[in-house]
């Protein structure tokens, strides 16, 4: 039925049969949800690299190609083109600066209130 005259024209037909379907999965958009991070550690070459993941609604993409000031728990608006589970990052957006109220800060003046209660059933343990 085939001799092997037609061989490059049956890998022809199959390549344009497995395009469309390879098209599909990929696809071009923003993609909004919480950032997860894993750190990877070689001990035996000494390395480490640290993995982005973005969590949506619907999936979770690992982020390729992206920005390593990125925080684990962080609420961002990434622009990229997926495929499969991968997402290449051309652009990535903060969304908890808008969105989340002033966090408390370690760094500065810390203002403390102290109450020092005494009952006169209760003895006291401490000495003057």
């Amino acid at each position: 039925m085939f001799g092997p005259r037609s061989l490059p024209a049956l890998l022809s037909l199959l390549f344009l049969l497995l395009i469309p379907s390879y098209a599909q999965t990929e696809s071009t958009g923003v993609w909004r949800g919480r950032v997860d991070a894993l750190v990877v550690d070689n001990f035996l070459a000494g390395t480490s690299r640290t993995r982005y993941f973005l969590r949506t609604s619907e999936q979770t993409l690992e982020l390729r190609g992206a920005n390593p000031n990125l925080r684990a728990g962080q609420i961002v608006e990434v622009t990229g083109r997926a495929a499969g589970h991968r997402l290449a990052v051309s652009y990535v957006a903060s969304a908890a600066a808008a969105t989340a109220p002033a966090a408390c800060s370690t760094i500065g003046e810390q203002k403390v209130a102290l109450i020092l209660v005494s009952f006169p059933t209760v003895k006291r343990c401490f000495r003057r």
